[in-house]
């Protein structure tokens, strides 16, 4: 680390050097990104001692996402793995946690908490991509401002507001795999109420047989200031989904029935939720001083059923199992702001609380074997926070936190065995950061942080095999360096470097619990690694960017010592380029590339890896007079890749999920 921090320091008076010899302009405008993840206020990013960054609207106009992780994937430091490529069965990790980072990640709206319980992780397909403002990224804990499942990392959803005049807009897509996707939104603001409204149909049959997806959002939010000195934010949704589950191939299998083909052709689930948050804000202003009191409190209810039908060799049509569950949850966090001067030292503190309801009730009939499970669970979380950062001369940032959390489980089984269980396990953690700012924006900073993560429900207790009684909760500590250079003309460059050990690390283990499957913890694991971004703004009508990460993801004890993580690559590349040859034209090629990597359940590192993948698109978009219309292009090379692969648990085969070839979407847009 000491070599790491010596490179830093040498390229930061490097790039302060080449800075004196550079024009400066836009660092008397510009402060650079404004974030909220880092410290719960909007801030520049410049401010906050770590890695974070912005999907800025724009960046999100130029892609071709037809979904919100599609944003995520050429930011550095962040995997999207994708089964079924409709919004269902996503995975988002950062740094590099395979396949339990939908639990090691946490994902956030507007400040509410969108990580289920189980072990499901964010569903993905209920965020619609058309109603974001901005995503922001934070690399590394977040335990202290947000409690659990932040230890890879934050993804914070920022939804559009309100503003202006009036106005209705009207959009309709259409694409490869019969895509159907039509959106209505309406938005307007006044100095005492802002609005803004959104309604979705998508419908589309997917790369694959079975593939299918067919959803409906409705999402709206309400912002009253009655005074400058207070506001308050109403919001709320409801999404209801369709979509079919056609289950990983086998090499044999899509030799049989093609890339695009299914093993499980008849299985299908849905899923309908609905929500409300409210928001308010009051600003405690004295003189020179800063105090203010916030807080989210959100109610959602989710209902979820799937349909395992037969498989190959069992007679056609049979019905395997049906599985219904309903997750209702209530949450609320709540902060106190103080901002104090004294001279030079600027001084923002935070106290918070943080309360969390969940009531997951499952039931489960198999009838081949005359089987009726019913069980409910509960959990309490109970979070208490605070932190503190000294800003000294404008240009030394000095900040740290700690975080105390209590959780009670209630697990009741109801059928012949009759289970009461309760667990109520506890976990602290810190953090503690510094940055030297050598020019308004560009800076060097380094950053000491624990997290933790309680175990999820159905990892903590089975149907099958009952509760786990040794499971521990995991515990992480990160050390970070990096730079953040944005002074020099045309050229803006992050670059961190972190080393990351984890204890007891919750995984799952196949070959446990007689054949079902069981969840255990690892002894220690490690990641370290490199996270570089590059942006040039060469001219008006041209910009480039290069993102590379380096991540090495291990074991470093126990009966895998030495082994790779499953699903982690070592390497990752993204580039693009953005002309505009005119102000009313905009075109976007960029290209993805993630390389090999083991499949899921291979700790021992046995299994061929799943090869490395690179990706082409392109995206032309036209404006003129309220209009818009897009033409993108995704796959462009028809590449023929997997971003999943999962080893049976003898070991023998593996599943993997194909992802789509060559794609195309088109659409146009308007507004009155």
């Amino acid at each position: 680390m000491k070599k790491v921090l010596a490179l830093v320091l040498f390229v930061s008076n490097l790039l302060f050097c080449v800075n004196s010899f550079a024009a400066d302009e836009k660092e008397k405008v510009n402060l650079g990104e404004i974030v909220v993840t880092a410290s719960g206020k909007e801030e520049s990013s410049f401010n906050f001692p770590g890695n974070v960054s912005v999907i800025t609207d724009k960046a999100i106009e130029r892609s071709n996402a037809l979904f919100a992780y599609d944003l995520l994937r050429s930011e550095p430091g962040v995997y999207v793995v994708d089964q079924t490529h409709t919004g269902k069965s996503v995975t988002v990790d950062i740094r590099g946690f395979g396949d339990t980072a939908a639990r090691n990640v946490l994902v956030m709206m507007d400040g509410r908490r969108l990580n289920e319980i189980d072990i499901s992780g964010p569903d993905w397909a209920q965020i619609p991509v058309e109603n974001i403002e901005r995503i922001e990224v934070m690399r590394g804990s977040g335990s202290v401002m947000y409690g659990e499942n932040a230890t890879g990392g934050v993804v914070n959803i920022i939804t559009k507001k309100g503003k202006g005049d009036s106005t209705l807009g009207y959009a309709y897509e259409t694409g490869s795999y019969r895509l159907n996707k039509q959106v209505v939104t309406a938005q307007g603001g006044h100095p005492f109420m802002q609005y803004n409204l959104l309604g979705k149909y998508e419908k589309t049959d997917g790369y694959r047989v079975n593939g299918y997806f067919e959803g409906y959002d409705y999402d709206g939010n309400t912002t009253f200031k009655p005074t400058e000195y207070a506001s308050l934010n109403v919001s709320g949704g409801y999404h209801k989904d369709w979509y079919g589950m056609p289950a990983g191939l086998r090499r044999t299998q899509m030799d049989q029935v093609g890339r695009n083909g299914s093993r499980t052709p008849y299985d299908w689930a849905k899923t309908e939720t609905g929500y409300i948050q409210l928001s308010p804000r009051l600003d405690l202003n004295t003189g020179i001083d800063t105090n203010s009191l916030e807080a989210d409190i959100w109610i959602r209810k989710m209902r979820k059923k799937s349909v395992t039908n037969a498989d190959w060799g069992v007679p056609f049509g049979m019905v395997i199992s049906t599985q219904a569950s309903q997750i209702a949850n209530d949450g609320g966090t709540f902060r106190y702001r103080i901002g104090q001067n004294y001279g030079s030292i600027n001084n923002e503190a935070i106290l918070g609380v943080d309360l969390f309801f969940a009531e997951n009730w499952l039931m489960s009939v198999t009838p081949a074997v005359a089987s009726f499970d019913q069980l409910t669970i509960t959990k309490k979380n109970i979070g208490v926070y605070g932190s503190d950062k000294l800003t000294i001369a404008d240009n030394l940032i000095i900040n740290g936190g700690y975080r105390y959390e209590w959780v009670n489980y209630v697990f009741d089984q109801q059928d012949d065995i009759n289970n009461y269980i309760e667990r109520t396990p506890s976990e602290s953690s810190v953090e503690i950061g510094a940055e030297y700012k050598y020019a308004n924006r560009g800076a060097i900073y380094g950053r000491f942080s624990t997290s933790y993560r309680f175990p999820s429900v159905d990892e903590f207790y089975s149907i099958f095999t009952g509760l786990t009684p040794n499971l521990k909760q995991q515990a992480s500590e990160t050390w970070e360096v990096g730079i953040k250079e944005d002074t020099l003309k045309y050229f803006t460059a992050k670059c961190g470097f972190f080393l990351m050990n984890t204890h007891n690390e919750i995984y799952y283990d196949p070959t446990a619990g007689g054949g079902f499957g069981d969840n255990g913890n690892y002894d220690r694991t490690q990641r370290k690694g490199v996270e570089l971004s590059l942006k040039s703004d060469m001219s008006e009508y041209l910009q480039t960017y290069f993102n590379y990460t380096y991540l090495n993801a291990y074991f470093l004890d126990g009966a895998f010592a030495g082994n790779k993580v499953p699903m982690v690559p070592a390497s990752k590349v993204n580039w693009g380029v953005i002309w505009t040859p005119f102000v009313f034209l905009d075109v976007h090629f960029w290209s993805d590339y993630t390389g090999i990597q083991y499949p899921i359940n291979d700790q021992f590192n046995r299994q061929p890896k799943l090869k490395d993948y690179f990706v082409c698109n392109i995206k032309a978009t036209f404006k003129c007079k309220g209009w818009e219309v897009f033409a993108g292009v995704n796959n462009i090379f028809n590449q023929k890749y997997s971003e999943l692969a999962s080893a049976s648990v003898n070991g023998v085969n593996l599943d993997y999920f194909p992802a789509p070839q060559t794609n195309w979407r088109f659409g146009a847009s308007c507004k009155f």
